[in-house]
């Protein structure tokens, strides 16, 4: 059994991961030691959760955290509402409750700092921010890590928590397997509702179709002041790899913001002749904008989080993730790595 996990990627999926291992490992291996590295120091945007996910989330310990939050702890959702955009006219609801109650949207950096807190009553868990992960490489039954700041550090399991972008699965697991842009983008924003003038016609999430794709629009808290925008559309994929190059590296900010500008031209083009006359002011005031399948195992590593096991529209793959990588572990005692990621 591993007794040092290395994380890369301090999102939900990795802090998440994290307290499930601290948790259900630590008394099987007292020397237990878990570092999640994470290169930003902040997450964005906002997160849907399941009545699945929030029961895992509540066995870990973080619905209790998050809850402590207040006007930031998200809203239940019980049904999305799906409207045309065009006519305006309801399409009827989509049922996002079940037999164990609501779901929840939540900001993700409310989620995070819940988690985060609940990192932080686990001694086996350290957290390090501006950590950007460089190179990755197996020797035997270790994986080393490098890191862009020149430090490095050198683990039994590796657990590849770093987005839809995953370093870790280009670099180590899955190098051979290249990532086409599909010509559809998810273009994502939070608005602020003191920008706006216009009521909205939902109460809490709701999703307008069109020939040139949807609109996914979620309120975030209570008081209706914080509101997610999401278009899903195809996009010019010179506009796509521009503004990812300007977003990654030291911005050049003249050239940045000319690049969004061109990404709300498309959005409002699609979106803004519709029914909803409040649609094109929040196209207009939100901060636009904020998203590929593949191997996920190797020796000594693995992917895991929803973006990374592409399967952000169910929004269980976290929960299913944390699961899978528990149950496996906690039950593989002193068998090898590699027959524990076949089974996985």
């Amino acid at each position: 059994m591993p007794r040092c996990i290395l994380i890369v990627g301090g999102g939900i999926a990795g802090l998440t991961a994290s307290i499930a291992l601290a948790k259900y490992l630590a008394q099987s291996e007292p020397d237990l030691r878990i570092s999640v590295y994470e290169s930003r120091l902040e997450q964005s945007i906002g997160r849907s959760l399941t009545p699945a996910a929030q029961h895992y989330l509540n066995q870990l310990g973080i619905l209790h955290e998050l809850d402590r939050q207040g006007e930031y702890s998200g809203i239940e959702v019980d049904e999305i509402n799906i409207f045309s955009l065009l006519s305006g006219r309801s399409m009827g609801p989509l049922k996002f409750a079940d037999e164990n109650g609501c779901g929840r949207c939540v900001l993700r950096n409310a989620l995070f700092r819940a988690c985060l807190a609940v990192t932080r009553k686990y001694t086996q868990i350290s957290v390090v921010f501006k950590k950007k992960l460089a190179s990755a490489s197996t020797t035997g039954e270790k994986v080393t890590l490098h890191f862009n700041d020149g430090t490095m550090v050198i683990g039994d399991l590796l657990l590849g928590c770093d987005g839809v972008h995953s370093t870790v699965r280009t670099q180590l697991i899955d190098p051979d397997n290249h990532s086409e842009y599909s010509g559809v983008s998810f273009i994502q924003s939070l608005a602020n509702a003191n920008r706006a003038t216009l009521p909205t016609q939902f109460d809490q999430t709701a999703i307008h179709l069109t020939r040139h794709g949807s609109l996914l629009t979620s309120y975030y808290n209570a008081s209706h002041q914080i509101m997610f925008v999401a278009a899903i559309m195809p996009v010019n994929d010179f506009i796509v790899e521009q503004y990812r190059k300007l977003a990654s590296s030291v911005q050049d900010d003249e050239m940045l913001k000319l690049t969004q500008m061109a990404l709300r031209y498309q959005v409002r083009s699609k979106f803004g002749v519709s029914a909803f006359s409040w649609i094109r002011e929040w196209i207009d005031k939100s901060d636009l904008p904020g998203g590929e399948a593949g191997k996920m195992v190797s020796r000594s590593g693995f992917a895991a989080g929803g973006r990374c096991t592409c399967n952000a529209a169910a929004r269980e793959s976290a929960a299913y993730a944390i699961e899978d990588a528990v149950t496996i572990l906690a039950r593989g005692g002193d068998r090898s790595l590699s027959d524990l990621f076949l089974e996985y």
